[in-house]
């Protein structure tokens, strides 16, 4: 479903921390949408996204496993942006703007999906509480019931997996 710019320069800036050297995200992405490896598509909403067509993205993920320490840094930078992205429209739920933040993760739930899937399989508790919430709400205001069972119990898959506390307890009764 592609992503927005400001998600790719955040997973950018994150790598160029990394070792990398720093990337000029726009004038690349400016680039690659000018000989068409990358389609800017607008949406309703006034946004656009940048969205990789399918040979150019599955060339691009063999030559990020080729990297094994960026590929793991890539990941990380995006699983995070997606759990830091899902916390504030939770937020904005929380101050009321429901409709804004579910059309929203509509729009990112691929990229929410493959994020809470790098957390459960880091068992990273915090971050996939920064998720949990959100995707909750969308699946059930979607009807996607399976969705919400399938995060459940990969959400208690987690909590089996790590040493009991009473903050865990807590954890687990919410």
């Amino acid at each position: 479903g592609g992503c927005a710019l400001e998600a790719i320069e955040a997973v950018a800036d994150h790598t160029g921390s990394q070792g990398t050297d720093p990337l000029d995200v726009l004038d690349g992405l400016t680039s690659l949408v000018d000989i068409n490896l990358v389609r800017q598509v607008d949406l309703d909403t006034g946004d656009s996204r940048l969205v990789l067509l399918e040979s150019i993205r599955e060339f691009a993920a063999e030559r990020l496993v080729e990297d094994a320490a960026l590929h793991k840094s890539v990941c990380q930078a995006h699983a995070d942006y997606y759990a830091g992205l899902a916390q504030r429209q939770w937020q904005r739920l929380a101050g009321g703007q429901r409709e804004q933040a579910l059309q929203q993760m509509s729009i990112d739930i691929d990229n929410a999906r493959i994020a809470w899937a790098y957390w459960v399989q880091k068992s990273d508790l915090d971050q996939l509480g920064r998720l949990v919430d959100i995707l909750w709400l969308f699946y059930d205001a979607r009807g996607w019931y399976r969705a919400v069972i399938q995060l459940c119990n990969e959400l208690l898959a987690v909590l089996s997996s790590n040493p009991s506390t009473p903050e865990r307890a807590q954890q687990e009764i919410l």
